[in-house]
């Protein structure tokens, strides 16, 4: 009789240790959630300032090239198109900087490594006088903007056009002070290949 009610003393003791652990465990467990919750909230809102902080100035930049042969040279058609996805109004820099569009015959090595020509480089040209180069443009929030270019190649083949774009000093000290690294380019840039045959 003594042993049974030990035994049922211990039964009863092993279901308190176990009922116990599990509460323990269900808080811990509660406690560990909560935090991971949180954790991952404050991760959200450091990437959405990140993002914010990064997105003053976002330009997506698409290149068109086509060819035609017109006599003995082949003409190349370019169109370079800047959509400012970005959460402000930005300057587009031209003047004192290299030039927008640059165009290089693509040869190779016997081991396939390319290898660039010395570029027919190119400006981007003021509407009201296509003779004189652009200071600056600005581009506004949501604003497509098409920059058209015009060159001739003499020879077939494989060719890179390469267009950057950069951010004017008064805006690049905006985004600085908005906690953008100062040492940064701030240029866009975009490249395509294209066959002239």
């Amino acid at each position: 009789m003594v042993i049974t009610h030990i035994k049922d003393f211990f039964e009863i003791l092993t279901m308190l240790a176990i009922g116990g652990w599990s509460i323990f465990g269900f808080v811990v467990l509660k406690k560990r959630q909560k935090s991971l919750a949180e954790l991952r909230k404050v991760d959200a809102e450091t990437k959405k300032i990140e993002h914010e902080l990064r997105s003053v100035a976002v330009l997506k930049i698409e290149i068109d090239v086509k060819s035609i042969k017109f006599k003995e040279k082949f003409i190349l058609f370019t169109d370079v198109i800047v959509t400012n996805e970005g959460k402000r109004d930005t300057r587009l820099q031209w003047e004192g900087e290299y030039p927008a569009l640059t165009v290089r015959k693509v040869t190779f090595s016997d081991g396939g490594i390319p290898k660039f020509s010395k570029p027919i480089e190119l400006t981007v040209r003021q509407t009201i006088n296509p003779n004189l180069d652009s200071v600056s443009h600005d581009s506004r929030v949501g604003q497509i903007q098409k920059f058209p270019f015009v060159t001739s190649v003499l020879e077939e083949g494989l060719y890179l056009v390469s267009f950057r774009v950069v951010m004017s000093d008064e805006e690049k000290s905006i985004s600085v002070e908005l906690g953008s690294n100062p040492v940064n380019r701030f240029s866009w840039t975009a490249k395509k290949y294209i066959l002239v045959k």
